[in-house]
């Protein structure tokens, strides 16, 4: 036990202490002080997608050849091939009056068979969905679930799923008796993948309240020459996502959605972690987690609110971010890869009589009231925690998207986006997370 202690101990010092070295400084250029994208590049997403297309009367024809010449010439942008290559899958669910899986995920393992696929599709005389809607999305369900439970755990190691996607082309909309039911499969349909809905009849005011209340927020899409677009950029959009901890989005008003970026943060006391340096209280757990970069009125104010929401009435402690001089005296913030990016000068936040010439090398939020914006302002502290007492800061990371995968530990890959080595691990996290938050709102005094 000792020994084990010991190294462990050895370990994680190599990662505490190693960015005591000078540091790579990147150029402005190099870096995105307002936020990073998630990644758009659809020939290295990793996705499980999941078509639920209306075969029947009121669909036609005409409009099931427009989808299947469309998906065809959309999915060969992407990488298609079995789960932990860095590929996509497809299924294929046809639904009228029951449903019928055209492909699973092995049976379409080349875009020559998923194109074979949807270019057969042919329109059915039936009008009534009900029945076989609620079967196609059982389906979906199932199949989402089982691809998640047979990927999280592989021989010890932790795999990370594709993220799913369930898109749904419909023209038919169900009965009014039937809607509660065909709902509650939706609703846990949504608990594994993300549910886009396609309006092929915008016409029926009934469809289009029935697709907008099922689809995940803001993923309810209509005919329109932008739809295999927006389209691609929902399925992206689901290719971005947090291990743990929020994830920075911002809301698109021109195109009335929510954008989601590239970048997560979590409170360091979230894992219990309490090192000697500001650096470590994010670095000592994970080598790709930094001090989180507040380098843009958006990553700042999505941070802000973070505890707005989290703690109201309360207060919240001093908290580190990722603001510092480095070795050569220079104000710089880090990256996600771990190199520091100088400050640009365009964002800052210092609390009355702090800056850039007062003591102390490194920058934390002053704490206060929850609630109060004067309680977020930037003070100058010392990098040591033990002089200053905080010993809580804001970590980040950068999320997981088509640029940025968690590689497979049984093919020699390396951790990239993830912070957790196994599920049991997480949903500890995740449990401690919740306890936290609980003792945080319980204890804390009133402001």
């Amino acid at each position: 036990m000792r020994l084990l202690t010991v190294l462990c101990f050895l370990w994680l010092s190599v990662g505490v202490f190693a960015r005591h070295f000078p540091l790579k400084v990147k150029n402005v250029a190099d870096f995105n002080y307002v936020a990073t994208p998630c990644s758009s590049n659809t020939s290295s997403a990793w996705l499980d997608i999941i078509l639920l297309i209306d075969n029947s009367a009121t669909m036609g024809n005409a409009s099931l050849r427009q989808i299947g010449l469309s998906l065809s010439s959309e999915f060969s942008q992407y990488t298609i091939g079995p789960y932990g290559s860095s590929a996509s899958r497809v299924a294929i669910v046809t639904y009228n009056a029951g449903a019928n899986l055209i492909g699973d995920f092995n049976a379409l393992s080349t875009i020559q068979k998923i194109t074979a696929a949807l270019t057969s599709i042919r329109q059915t005389n039936v009008v009534q969905i009900e029945y076989g809607l609620y079967d196609a999305l059982e389906i979906a369900r199932d199949m989402a679930q089982l691809a998640y439970e047979q990927c999280t755990s592989e021989n010890g190691f932790y795999h990370q799923p594709n993220p799913a996607a369930v898109v749904l082309f419909g023209a038919q909309a169900p009965f009014v008796d039937s809607i509660d039911k065909i709902t509650q499969v939706a609703n846990q349909l949504k608990s594994w993948a993300n549910l886009i809905t396609v309006n092929y009849n915008v016409n029926s005011v009934d469809l289009t309240n029935f697709l907008n209340s099922i689809a995940t927020p803001y993923m309810n899409l209509s005919v329109s020459k932008t739809l295999y677009d927006d389209l691609e950029f929902n399925l992206m959009q689901t290719n971005c996502f947090c291990d743990f901890g929020p994830q920075l989005s911002a809301f698109d008003p021109v195109k009335n959605r929510v954008v989601k970026y590239a970048e997560c943060s979590y409170n360091s006391e979230e894992l219990g972690l309490t090192w000697g340096t500001a650096e470590a209280l994010c670095n000592s757990y994970q080598s790709n987690v930094v001090l989180a970069p507040l380098t843009s009125s958006l990553r700042y104010n999505f941070t802000v609110s973070i505890y707005q929401n989290a703690l109201p009435g309360f207060m919240v402690d001093p908290i580190y971010i990722g603001l510092h001089r480095n070795s050569r005296k220079a104000w710089v913030w880090y990256d996600y890869d771990g190199s520091e990016i100088p400050d640009s000068g365009s964002f800052s936040n210092w609390a009355p009589g702090y800056g850039f010439n007062s003591t102390g090398d490194c920058v934390a939020i002053q704490g206060g009231n929850a609630e109060k914006s004067s309680s977020y302002l930037w003070i100058n502290a010392a990098c040591n925690i033990t002089t200053t007492n905080i010993d809580n800061a804001r970590c980040g990371y950068h999320a997981c998207d088509a640029s940025n995968m968690y590689q497979s530990a049984l093919a020699g890959l390396n951790h990239r986006c993830v912070i957790f080595e196994s599920d049991v691990k997480k949903k500890k996290a995740f449990e401690a997370r919740r306890k936290l938050l609980k003792e945080t709102r319980k204890n804390k005094n009133k402001a």
